[in-house]
């Protein structure tokens, strides 16, 4: 368990804070490109704790810059979008993607404002359908990652998020639970996929006692699952990497796809964050897969007129059918693996209290990030910094503690969870 400061200090993500500063050492998912027509309005969004607004220009470039306006403080949301950047509609100040102020109308021409008052703004990159920006010290900004999807065509990838009104950390917590998936995620439908699927990599709602394995490396933490398979011949060894500061990779081979999905936790503010699915694959993606993904995971079913909640939710909690787990049917009683785990996480409150918590030995992952991050915190506030990904190493990542359980099909970065008798 953790002690409440400690709690505190990997939860709190806001400007200023330790795990704040952190984070924005590293390039972060902001929002979906869909949502930004060139041209069209600004839209409000909200990451690390800082109001922004993000938009495409007329001429196709994107940005993002503080959400209200520096001379008044009128929304920049309202703004007219022009091709050298966002004008406030208040006195028409025009402030360029880098947050320079090119003109203040109102103000006599000898009057140079811009020379001593610069906006809020940062440097922007889109892939895969994503904008992503880096909001830390300039002066230390990386190279963007070479994330393996980042080259394929747009029909190879698809890209999705969700707002989750709960603190980022019990979510990606979530996802190296090895031991909640035969539970949280059992339905008869699931496990009829599973037992149909020509590759088993995907198998895992058998094994009531699943298996972890954990070791830490400079870009994160490396974690094994292994699942049994129903006949008990063979299992399942799910090659599950932790990557700093808040992202999950692994391969997805649904309806035998030969592909990859990278999951990210992106803070708005300590008490919701962006629950991120970049799914990718070798072969473009079909409409009836992407229509079976967003009914069996519900990466898709959101409302995009509202922020991108989950469909699932209805204000006061996520739907939950009691007869179709009465019958068997479903052991949570809610659709979509995605849906399901948002409703968990969702009720543990807006920040957990760690504190009380009873940790088993399967909960291995989940201790193993703590500690990672509190030691990258207190390393990236000493002198000798903490350590970071350098960019080459997205594509040569060796999985040296499990060589013996993994296959590489699209990179070395992509590890391939394998099947072992």
């Amino acid at each position: 368990m953790l002690q409440t400061n400690q709690n505190n200090l990997l939860t709190e993500t806001g400007p200023g804070t330790p795990m704040g500063k952190l984070m924005r050492q590293y390039w972060v998912p902001i929002t979906l490109t869909e949502r930004l027509e060139a041209g069209g309005a600004p839209v409000p969004i909200t990451i690390l704790g800082e109001d922004l607004v993000a938009y495409r220009s007329p001429n196709g470039e994107l940005g993002l810059m503080g959400a209200v306006c520096p001379h008044r403080g009128a929304s920049m949301a309202l703004a007219r979008n022009e091709d050298c950047g966002l004008r406030c509609l208040y006195h028409a100040w025009l402030i360029d993607r880098t947050g320079k102020i090119l003109e203040t109308p109102p103000e006599p021409p000898e009057v140079s404002i811009g020379n001593h008052v610069k906006h809020v703004a940062y440097p922007t990159h889109e892939t895969a359908g994503v904008m992503w920006a880096y909001m830390g010290d300039s002066a230390k900004m990386p190279e963007f990652p070479h994330w393996v999807f980042a080259n394929l065509p747009a029909a190879n990838v698809y890209a999705t998020h969700a707002l989750q009104e709960c603190n980022y950390l019990q979510a990606l917590e979530g996802d190296l639970d090895a031991q909640h998936a035969p539970y949280l995620h059992y339905t008869k439908a699931e496990a009829e996929v599973q037992l149909r699927a020509k590759k088993k990599e995907n198998e895992y709602v058998f094994d009531r006692r699943p298996k972890t394995a954990a070791k830490r490396f400079p870009w994160g933490v490396q974690t094994v699952f292994r699942y049994v398979h129903k006949d008990e011949q063979a299992a399942t060894f799910w090659i599950h990497p932790f990557i700093m500061p808040f992202f999950t990779m692994f391969e997805s081979n649904l309806n035998d796809t030969d592909g990859g999905l990278l999951h990210a936790w992106v803070p708005c503010d300590d008490k919701s964050h962006y629950v991120w699915s970049i799914l990718f694959s070798q072969a473009p993606f079909t409409d009836e897969y992407r229509q079976f993904i967003d009914q069996t995971r519900g990466y898709g079913q959101v409302d995009k007129q509202n922020n991108y909640r989950p469909l699932a939710w209805t204000g006061s909690g996520f739907k939950q059918d009691r007869a179709a787990m009465a019958r068997g049917d479903s052991f949570s009683g809610i659709d979509g693996i995605l849906q399901q785990d948002l409703a968990v996480q969702h009720s543990m409150g807006p920040i957990v209290d760690r504190s009380k918590e009873h940790l088993t030995s399967g909960d291995v992952a989940i201790v193993n990030l703590r500690r990672y991050l509190l030691d990258a915190v207190a390393a990236s506030q000493s002198d000798v910094g903490h350590a970071t990904i350098p960019p080459e190493t997205y594509e040569s990542l060796v999985f040296e503690a499990f060589t013996d359980a993994v296959e590489t099909p699209m990179s070395a970065m992509l590890a391939r969870s394998r099947v072992a008798g």
